[in-house]
C-alpha cells in the first residue's frame, strides 16, 4: 500500500505550488491529473514548426507580490512582456485600452490628458450603482466608446449582450487618460523564459523534496523507484546520482520536453544519463556536446542546471546567489556537512558555491 501525506487532484498551478510547498515541510504528495501533461490549462508545448504555443489560449503572468515573483524565480528564467493589444472596429485598428492615444486617433489630432479628462466627462451616464457591464461602461466612457469597443466584442466573446454581463466583466478593462497602453496594470509582467511546462517540471521535481529512506542503508519504495532510473540493479547503494537520472527520465516522458531538446519520440531512453556515480554525469555529457554543455564552477548557475560537487554528489539548481546555490539533492541529509555517505532523503539544500565542480546545462540540439 502507498503511504502519502497529501492526495492532490489537478496538476495545475495551485496543485503543484501546493505539492512543493508540503514537500518543503517534509511531507510527502502524490498528484492525480486526467489530462496527459502537467500545467493545467497553462500548459504550453512546441508544435510541429518548433514554436512554444499555449494549447488553452494564451497565459499572460503578472502580479504585484515580489514573494510570488520570487518564489517562481526559484524555478524559472523570465522574459519581460508588456501585454499590448489592439482593437480592430470600423475597418481599423486602434489603441486598446483606451487611452490618450486611442483619444487622438478618435479626435485626429494631438490632444492632453485634462482635454479627455473633460471629454469623457461630457460622455459619462450617471449610474451610482452599476448593475451589468453595460451600465459599468457607460458610466466610465460614455455610449459613443461603449457601442465602438465594447458592445460587438462582447457578444462576439462571450455571446451574451454586456447587459447580462456581471459588471465586472467590463470593469476590470482599464480606462486611462495618459499614453499607458499596456492591457495590464501589475507591475511584473513576464513569460516564464523556457515556458510554462517547464516552470512546472521543475516544480515537480521540487515536490520530491521530503521522501525518506525506510529504515536507513539507502532502503525504500520510492529509493528503488529513483534507482530503477540508473542503469544499475536497485539495492542499497548510495542513489544521489539515480535521483537525477530519475528527474530527467520524468521530464524526457513530456513531448514539450523532447521538443525543446529536438529529440525524437524515440530517442530519450538513449539519450538520457543513467548513470549511478555523481561524477558519470560529466562523463554523460561529454558525450552529448550538441545537448548538454559543462560549465565551470564559477559560471552563473540556472534553475535546472545539474550541479556535480567536489565531493562525488550531485543534485539540480534551484537557484544560484553568487555564494551559495540553493539546490535539491537526493541521498542527503537536512544538516549542513557534506553528506554523501550519511544521507537519508530528498531535501532542499543550502551549499557554498565553492564546493560545486562542474554545472551541466541542457541546450536544444542545434
Amino acid at each position: 500500500m502507498i503511504s502519502t501525506d497529501f492526495l492532490i487532484v489537478g496538476a495545475g498551478f495551485s496543485g503543484l505550488t501546493f505539492a512543493e510547498r508540503a514537500a518543503a515541510e517534509g511531507k510527502t504528495s502524490i498528484i492525480i491529473e486526467k489530462r496527459h501533461h502537467i500545467g493545467g490549462n497553462a500548459y504550453d508545448k512546441y508544435d510541429d514548426h518548433g514554436v512554444l504555443i499555449h494549447t488553452y489560449g494564451p497565459h499572460y503572468f503578472r502580479t504585484n507580490s515580489p514573494k510570488i515573483k520570487d518564489y517562481l524565480t526559484r524555478f524559472t528564467e523570465w522574459h519581460p512582456v508588456d501585454y499590448r493589444i489592439m482593437s480592430h472596429t470600423g475597418g481599423r485598428y486602434w489603441n486598446f485600452p483606451i487611452n490618450l492615444n486611442t483619444f487622438e486617433q478618435i479626435l485626429g489630432r494631438p490632444s492632453t490628458t485634462q482635454e479627455m479628462e473633460v471629454w469623457l466627462e461630457s460622455k459619462r451616464v450617471s449610474i451610482e450603482n452599476p448593475a451589468n457591464s453595460e451600465e459599468v461602461v457607460v458610466s466610465q466612457v460614455g455610449w459613443e466608446l461603449y457601442d465602438k469597443f465594447f458592445k460587438g466584442y462582447t457578444l462576439k466573446q462571450w455571446k451574451r449582450h454586456p447587459k447580462d454581463l456581471d459588471a465586472s466583466v467590463c470593469g476590470r478593462i482599464p480606462i486611462r487618460t495618459n499614453r499607458d497602453d499596456r492591457y495590464l496594470r501589475e507591475d511584473f509582467q513576464a513569460l516564464p523564459k523556457a515556458g510554462y511546462t517547464r516552470m512546472f517540471e521543475r516544480m515537480l521535481a521540487a515536490a520530491q523534496v521530503g521522501v525518506r529512506e525506510e529504515g536507513g542503508n539507502n532502503n525504500g519504495a520510492k529509493i528503488r523507484e529513483f534507482q530503477k532510473a540508473t542503469d544499475l540493479k536497485p539495492s542499497a547503494w548510495p542513489w544521489c546520482a539515480a535521483f537525477v537520472d530519475w528527474c530527467l527520465r520524468e521530464w524526457l516522458d513530456k513531448p514539450a520536453a523532447l521538443a525543446w531538446l529536438n529529440l525524437q519520440a524515440s530517442t530519450p531512453e538513449e539519450w538520457r544519463p543513467k548513470t549511478a556515480l555523481a561524477y558519470g554525469f560529466l562523463a554523460w555529457a561529454k558525450s552529448r556536446p550538441k545537448t548538454a554543455l559543462i560549465l565551470p564552477e564559477d559560471v552563473r548557475a540556472k534553475a535546472g542546471d545539474i550541479v556535480v560537487f567536489d565531493f562525488s554528489h550531485v543534485g539540480l539548481v534551484e537557484y544560484d546567489t553568487g555564494a551559495q546555490l540553493l539546490t535539491i539533492e537526493g541521498n542527503t541529509n537536512g544538516r549542513g556537512d557534506r553528506d554523501s555517505e550519511t544521507g537519508d532523503g530528498v531535501w532542499r539544500k543550502t551549499r557554498p558555491k565553492s564546493i560545486a565542480r562542474n554545472f551541466i546545462r541542457l541546450r536544444p540540439a542545434a
